[in-house]
C-alpha cells in the first residue's frame, strides 16, 4: 500500500491521476533548545515548550491521458493546497494502513513542473506547517463519569495532600454522604501527555474533577442546571471555561488536570448532585511520529 492523504476535500490515493511519490517530516518533531519558545501563533510564546512545529513536504506527479484531464487534475491540486486562514486537518495513511490526523496549513502552494506537450508525468511539490507537532487518532477517545442518584458534600475542595475534602461552608445533604466512588480510568497510550476536554452536565452544584494519579484538580463554584453544560478545556494552552457559551473563568479554582502518559484515574465529585449529573471526557492521543 502506498501513501494516501486527505486534505481540504481532496483525496490523493494514486488512483485519480495525482500520485504521491514521497513525504518528509512524518517521523520527527523539532526539539526546541532556546529558553523562550515561539508557538507558531502570531505574537504567542510559551515557556518550557519542548517540541516545536512540524513541517511536512509532499512530492508527487500529475499523470493524465489528455490535456483536458491534466488541467482538471492540476486545478484540483491547486484548489486543495491553496492558502487558508485556518488550519485544516490532514489525514495521512501510510503503507502499513495506519491513519493519523494532524492540523496543518499551507506554506508553499503546489509547484508544478511542466514540459511542453508533456502531461504524462508532471512533478509537483507542496509544503505544510503544523502548529502542533503531534499526530493524533482520527477521532477523539471518550469516557463518562456519572454520579449517584442523589447526594453531595459540603462546599469546598479536596485537599490533594491529605486526600480528603475540606469544607468551607454549607452542610452535607441527604445520603449518600461517603466519599464518592465515581471514578474513571483512562489509559493514555500516546507518546506524551494530552489535554482533555471536560464537559460537565447537571443537575450539580460546585462540581470538582481530580486526576488522582497526578493530584491535579479543579472546582467550578457554580450551579449547573439539568439543561446546562460547563466545558473546561485548554485552547492554545489558555484555559477556557464556559457554561452554555458564557465565560465562567472567574468561577474556576485549582489546576487543569492533563492526562499523563499511562493510566490516569479521574474522580468526579460535587457539593450536591442529582440523577443525570455527569462529566464527559474527550481527548486525542498524541504521537510523535506516524
Amino acid at each position: 500500500m502506498s501513501f494516501q492523504i486527505v486534505y481540504n476535500g481532496l483525496t490523493i490515493d494514486n488512483k485519480q491521476g495525482i500520485i504521491i511519490e514521497s513525504m518528509s517530516g512524518l517521523s520527527s518533531a523539532e526539539i526546541r533548545t532556546s529558553e523562550d519558545y515561539l508557538t507558531g501563533i502570531d505574537g504567542g510564546a510559551i515557556w518550557e515548550q519542548y517540541y516545536g512545529m512540524r513541517n511536512i513536504t509532499i512530492t508527487g506527479s500529475v499523470v493524465a491521458d489528455t490535456i483536458e484531464d491534466y488541467f482538471t487534475r492540476k486545478s484540483e491540486l491547486s484548489n486543495a493546497f491553496c492558502k487558508k486562514d485556518t488550519d485544516i486537518d490532514l489525514f495521512v495513511t501510510t503503507w502499513n494502513g495506519t491513519t493519523k490526523r494532524i492540523p496543518a496549513r499551507i506554506i508553499t502552494m503546489p509547484d508544478i513542473t511542466e514540459y511542453s506537450g508533456e502531461v504524462t508525468m508532471c512533478r509537483w511539490l507542496v509544503s505544510l506547517r503544523c502548529p502542533s507537532p503531534f499526530f493524533t487518532d482520527q477521532a477523539a477517545s471518550t469516557g463518562t463519569i456519572e454520579l449517584s442518584d442523589i447526594g453531595g458534600y459540603p462546599v469546598g475542595q479536596w485537599d490533594t495532600e491529605e486526600d480528603e475534602f475540606v469544607a468551607t461552608s454549607g452542610m452535607p445533604v441527604a445520603s449518600p454522604i461517603p466519599y464518592s466512588p465515581d471514578t474513571l480510568d483512562i489509559n493514555n497510550t500516546g507518546d506524551v501527555a494530552t489535554n482533555p476536554v471536560y464537559e460537565i452536565s447537571g443537575p450539580v452544584t460546585n462540581p470538582s474533577i481530580r486526576n488522582v494519579t497526578t493530584n491535579m484538580a479543579f472546582t467550578i463554584n457554580t450551579t449547573v442546571g439539568a439543561t446546562e453544560k460547563i466545558t473546561v478545556q485548554l485552547l492554545n494552552n489558555v484555559l477556557d471555561v464556559r457554561k452554555n457559551g458564557v465565560n465562567m473563568i472567574s468561577h474556576f479554582t485549582g489546576n487543569f488536570p492533563v492526562l499523563e502518559k499511562g493510566v490516569n484515574t479521574l474522580r468526579f465529585t460535587a457539593s450536591t448532585f442529582q440523577a443525570g449529573a455527569k462529566v464527559d471526557v474527550s481527548y486525542f492521543k498524541n504521537y510523535l511520529s506516524l
